[in-house]
């Protein structure tokens, strides 16, 4: 969706808007112009006088960017992010708005935050012992059903090696299991450990290679106490696990260009999201400054707004210290010889869908890797999942 753009005089009232913003809201050209973005406002979800109060320090020559709800011409309410900056219009000082729909990332965020307490629920719900281990055979996370059998505290076992369970004559024997599944990804055995009082007892474990919610390498550590076939309680809410948050959106950054692909100008929060010095880049061409690839898409962009008036979009990836950043830009129009052009670091939405992916890939592998059958629903009774062992012990499929 191309972002939309907003033309304002000093008291926010719209002298000019584009296409993107005529989609975005649903309303004619015409019920724009002449009227302030109080009549684009989803009722009690913005703060109308601080509103009025950024468009004055834009109009003034102070970039702001602000997250905004609006209500479309059909009722619907969503958020989008707004980014205020000094411009001149027809001889005039005026504020130009760049907006656009953060729908997608605002239902990215609860997605995961969902699947992160789905996740929770089903390890600290787990009538078996769980335990969480890296590939050193360090406890990253235990439930409590786990730590009621060994009769330690979570804080007691977090960051422990797992061999501070087992036997003395055991303790060989868990290092080599590790080995093994790391090699085949399963291992399944009967082996003797020790509580925290001294006392032995024999577990039965099912252990996994899986991938753990950061991306690494892990060992999911089903347990089942043998010695008295004692059933473990219900877990307490004590996970350990943090999964880091995704979705942070970076401010955005403007550059303007003239039509030879000179940078004139920039606008940006904070001149530490520029990723070179401004004097590397200002009255510079592109080519001279940009990878040959960028500078190649960014002259093809700035050719055709010149020519049709419409915006472009693109996107690519940079390395910057030896990482990858992904960024997407929006080149408009400002006159006839000049474009504007909104870049935005859109790696940490590109890292939280792939924290999703491995988030749903870990519950699944969890799921299996209970033997006994198992199912989730939501509050209204509806299934969301079942595991393998539910599946052939019912002799139903998934699907």
């Amino acid at each position: 969706i191309l972002s939309a753009v907003y033309i304002q005089n000093e008291k926010g009232e719209f002298l000019d808007v584009n296409q993107a913003a005529l989609k975005l809201y649903g309303y004619p050209y015409e019920k724009f112009i002449g009227n302030t973005p109080e009549f684009l406002s989803a009722p009690g979800l913005n703060n109308l006088d601080e509103l009025a109060l950024n468009i004055r320090r834009a109009y003034e020559g102070i970039s702001v960017q602000f997250e905004f709800w609006g209500k479309k011409a059909n009722g619907q309410v969503f958020p989008k992010d707004v980014f205020l900056f000094p411009t001149n219009y027809q001889g005039q000082k005026a504020v130009v708005a760049i907006a656009h729909d953060i729908s997608e990332r605002k239902e990215a965020e609860r997605i995961l935050r969902q699947i992160e307490a789905r996740y929770k629920n089903l390890f600290e719900s787990s009538p078996m012992g769980m335990i969480l281990e890296d590939l050193d055979g360090t406890i990253i996370s235990a439930n409590s059903v786990f730590c009621k059998e060994y009769g330690y505290e979570p804080i007691e076992l977090i960051g422990k090696n797992i061999r501070v369970l087992a036997s003395n004559e055991n303790k060989e024997l868990v290092r080599r299991n590790i080995e093994h599944i790391i090699r085949f990804g399963k291992l399944s055995s009967q082996i003797k450990a020790t509580t925290k009082s001294g006392q032995e007892i024999d577990l039965e474990l099912i252990e996994t290679l899986v991938d753990l919610p950061d991306g690494r390498k892990g060992i999911l550590s089903i347990s089942k106490n043998i010695t008295a076939q004692v059933q473990a309680e219900k877990a307490r809410h004590e996970s350990e696990i943090k999964t880091k948050a995704i979705i942070h959106a970076l401010p955005d950054i403007i550059f303007v260009l003239n039509k030879e692909g000179v940078f004139t100008e920039y606008f940006a929060s904070s001149e530490e999201n520029l990723l070179v010095e401004p004097e590397f880049f200002l009255n510079q061409p592109a080519e001279k400054v940009l990878p040959p690839f960028l500078a190649s898409m960014t002259k093809e962009a700035l050719a055709k707004v010149l020519s049709t008036a419409k915006p472009v979009e693109y996107d690519y990836e940079l390395f910057v210290n030896n990482r990858s950043q992904h960024f997407e830009a929006c080149m408009v129009p400002l006159d006839q010889s000049h474009t504007i052009t909104l870049v935005r670091n859109i790696t940490e939405k590109k890292n939280s869908e792939k924290a999703i992916r491995q988030q749903n890939t870990f519950i699944a592998t969890l799921l299996d890797s209970i033997p006994n059958p198992l199912f989730y629903m939501d509050k209204t009774s509806v299934y969301l999942g079942v595991n393998k062992a539910f599946t052939e012990f019912f002799g139903i499929k998934r699907e």
